[in-house]
């Protein structure tokens, strides 16, 4: 299959060094797979391996010309002694820092997913997904993106597991009573493509660590109407879903 994102317009302010508007990218994805079900239709299973193509990928990243000029009129490093506060050079240093969309050359993502739900009887069903990929950066005319660096914002792995149980109630007028217990697991992500150690970039490259989160409900149902008891985040997991620095 082949996927389509037309381009678009970017709000940026001064002269930064990416275009003020980007182009459509393209996504060519090949599957195979195999699914499944068993034990007369209670089970299902599903296996797909994907491996995706992506070309002049759009992404949201910050302008690299938001670096302080020196003296001379060339981009340093934050920090710099040398930074000459009133210098800009378009498209290349003292520009304002900001969040733009560009086109950035190519990228891959090849992965596998899993998936298993079945019911054991009347009362009890269980099932599970996971992904495992691996999603990259190929190569970028403009220079800025090596080659190989993990894409941002994407994990490695990930699934999450569920547990179902309902029984037969006539309590306050219900048909039944359920109980769900969920729990997702998602592994590091990178905050974005490109950027040093926060040490010397306004814009640093973080490792967000992964997360894992359990929810759980229990309640009853009628013909026309639910209630039910929830916890969201049983284990009180502090997830972070990326890293900033601010500005």
């Amino acid at each position: 299959t082949k996927g389509y994102r037309p381009g678009g317009v970017n709000r940026s302010r001064g002269e930064p060094f990416f275009p003020n508007a980007y182009g459509p990218d393209i996504m060519e994805n090949n599957e195979i797979g195999y699914k499944s079900s068993f034990a007369e239709g209670r089970g299902r299973l599903n296996i797909i391996g994907y491996h995706m193509q992506w070309s002049e990928y759009q992404l949201e990243q910050v302008d690299p010309s938001q670096v302080p000029c020196d003296g001379n009129g060339n981009a340093v490093d934050f920090g710099d002694p040398s930074i000459d506060a009133g210098m800009k050079t378009p498209g290349v240093c003292g520009q304002p820092w900001q969040n733009l969309v560009a086109n950035t050359g190519e990228a891959t993502i090849t992965g596998v997913n899993l998936e298993l739900d079945y019911r054991v009887n009347e009362k009890f069903s269980f099932g599970f997904n996971m992904e495992v990929k691996e999603a990259e950066t190929g190569a970028d005319p403009t220079g800025i993106v090596e080659s190989g660096l993990a894409l941002p914002l994407s994990a490695d792995t990930k699934g999450a597991l569920w547990l179902d149980y309902t029984w037969p109630s006539s309590q306050w007028g219900s048909n039944f009573g359920f109980a769900r217990f969920q729990y997702s697991k998602q592994g590091d992500i990178w905050n974005n493509l490109d950027g040093g150690s926060p040490s010397d970039s306004m814009n640093p490259r973080l490792r967000v660590p992964g997360y894992a989160i359990g929810d759980a409900r229990v309640g009853l149902q009628g013909d026309d109407w639910e209630v039910s008891l929830f916890v969201n985040n049983l284990f009180d997991e502090r997830a972070a879903y990326t890293y900033s620095t601010g500005t």
